[in-house]
């Protein structure tokens, strides 16, 4: 029986001192988890993981790469290209036409050249196709603004061709004294009879007048030319007597030409 007790107290103390040897690793490894956590923390967590409190970043607005705004075309300019107002006299007027030729330019307005005879020269400028009053528009002080006018439908009477006088008279414009305005440009002549139908056609759509009362003050002529060797005629609305006309009859109606 001694023996035996003897024998089994070395084993007792072996479990006391083994259970101490644990608890003090399970400490310190607690200490070190504490100490894993408080640092992790401090850098806001591991990825993945919220935190408690929460800030609310405010949104950078894109930015996108701002262009600098396009060079103003100059709406009017001098004879020299350089910008003018627009009721400087002959001044230009900017146009978009699909081509800088007159008669295209006339058409992106709303002018038909083989109806209105108006009095203007197209010209690039930097670029860009402008409108010029003619030589003869530009003796009667015609503008920028008078070209602009016609693209609203105006009686533009600085920019539309009358003649005083018959076929040896000379070209003025309508806003002066005149005894016929032209109808359309020179065209060949294939026929007397059939050109003066198409006289009296384009001057009756010309003036918006029958032309047809006795009492009517305007009459439709045809004038004459041989142009480069072939016959050629032209239509103007003239004056029934010796009155002189002071503007265009283009859309007069039946107002009372002045």
């Amino acid at each position: 029986m001694t023996q035996r007790a003897e024998a089994a107290k070395p084993r007792w103390w072996l479990r006391i001192v083994s259970g101490c040897v644990i608890f003090s690793a399970l400490v310190g490894l607690l200490a070190n988890l504490s100490t894993i956590a408080s640092f992790l923390q401090s850098f806001g967590g591991p990825p993945g993981i919220s935190s408690v409190e929460s800030v609310v970043a405010t949104p950078v607005p894109s930015l996108s790469p701002v262009s600098p705004p396009a060079t103003a075309l100059r709406q009017c300019v001098d004879k020299g290209g350089r910008e003018s107002p627009c009721s400087a006299s002959a001044s230009g007027s900017r146009v978009e036409p699909m081509t800088c030729e007159t008669d295209a330019a006339l058409r992106s307005l709303g002018v038909d050249p083989e109806m209105r005879q108006v009095d203007v020269i197209s010209a690039i400028v930097s670029g860009a196709c402008y409108l010029f009053p003619g030589p003869v528009a530009a003796l009667s002080g015609a503008t920028a603004l008078d070209i602009q006018q016609l693209a609203e439908g105006a009686t533009v009477s600085t920019l539309s061709l009358c003649r005083m006088g018959g076929a040896g008279g000379n070209e003025v414009a309508c806003s002066q004294a005149h005894s016929m305005e032209y109808v359309g440009p020179w065209r060949e002549l294939s026929g007397e009879a059939a050109a003066d139908a198409e006289c009296l056609r384009a001057a009756k759509t010309y003036t918006g007048r029958s032309l047809g009362e006795p009492s009517e003050p305007l009459k439709v002529q045809r004038l004459a030319a041989v142009n480069g060797g072939v016959d050629a005629f032209r239509c103007v609305v003239a004056t029934a007597d010796t009155q002189l006309l002071h503007e265009s009859v283009w859309q007069i109606g039946g107002r009372q030409p002045r």
